[in-house]
Formats: structure tokens, C-alpha cells, sequence
């Protein structure tokens, strides 16, 4: 998602539906590094259970912690210099099949190096691979 224009809703989404069917504790794994501007620029990490029609935020460990959504921590803003492993556990999906989406939002104002996403892998239970993620 590199460096961003001011006023712009960046995405990487996933093209193909990730199945979830049968899968015991599947989780979303990905690395990622970020600077955009706190408070007013934001990356989002959801997930579609309907083929892509609607989303819904997915709340990670490196979440921010000033904002939540259904009481759980759910926007990453600022800096996170470092490459760091976030893991999302997914298993209140599990039995569907899954698209993923990363959102960076920004405002018009000042403009940043933006997010990097690399390594994006779902598994379950026994270390096994059930997705990757593949941009459209």
C-alpha cells in the first residue's frame, strides 16, 4: 500500500474467497510496518463473510487502542516503525468462506510512507496453511 496522496481510500484485497469450513482456531497472520498520521489517517483490517458486499473490522493486537469498534480495539494509525507479526483469530467465522480486505483512509492533509503488509497467511489448528491472500 506504500506512500499515499492525501484525500484517498487505498485497498489490497483478497481475489479469491479463503474457506473456513472445518477449520479448527483459524487465524489471520501478516506482517506489517506503518507511518500515517495519528488521529487523522487510519488502516482498517476487515473481514466479508458475503461475498464482498459488506465488511467488518477485524481488532488485532497492534490496533490502536483509542478507538474501538463492538468493544474491541479495531484501527491502526501512527507509527509502527518495525516489522511486527499481527495475528487475528478468526474463529468466529470459521464455517464460512472469507475475503479480507486492508483499508488505509486518509484525510487531505499531511501525507505519510503508509502501510506494508507482507506474509499474509490464514491457518488453523496444526500449523496448516488454508489461505493466502491474493490482491485484486
Amino acid at each position: 500500500m506504500g506512500p499515499y496522496q492525501g484525500g484517498v481510500s487505498n485497498r489490497l484485497t483478497s481475489s479469491v474467497p479463503i474457506s473456513l469450513v472445518g477449520k479448527q482456531k483459524p487465524q489471520l497472520q501478516f506482517y506489517f510496518k506503518q507511518a500515517i498520521e495519528k488521529s487523522y489517517d487510519d488502516l482498517w483490517v476487515l473481514i466479508s463473510t458475503n461475498q464482498g458486499q459488506t465488511y467488518s473490522p477485524l481488532c488485532g493486537n497492534y490496533a490502536t487502542p483509542d478507538y474501538t469498534y463492538d468493544g474491541q480495539v479495531a484501527l491502526y494509525d501512527g507509527r509502527q516503525i518495525a516489522w511486527v507479526k499481527e495475528e487475528i483469530d478468526l474463529s468466529a467465522y470459521a464455517g464460512s468462506s472469507v475475503l479480507l480486505k486492508w483499508q488505509l483512509n486518509s484525510d487531505n492533509f499531511d501525507e505519510r510512507d503508509g502501510a506494508n503488509i507482507d506474509e499474509i497467511k490464514v491457518r488453523a489448528i496444526g500449523n496448516t496453511d488454508v489461505g493466502t491472500v491474493q490482491q485484486s
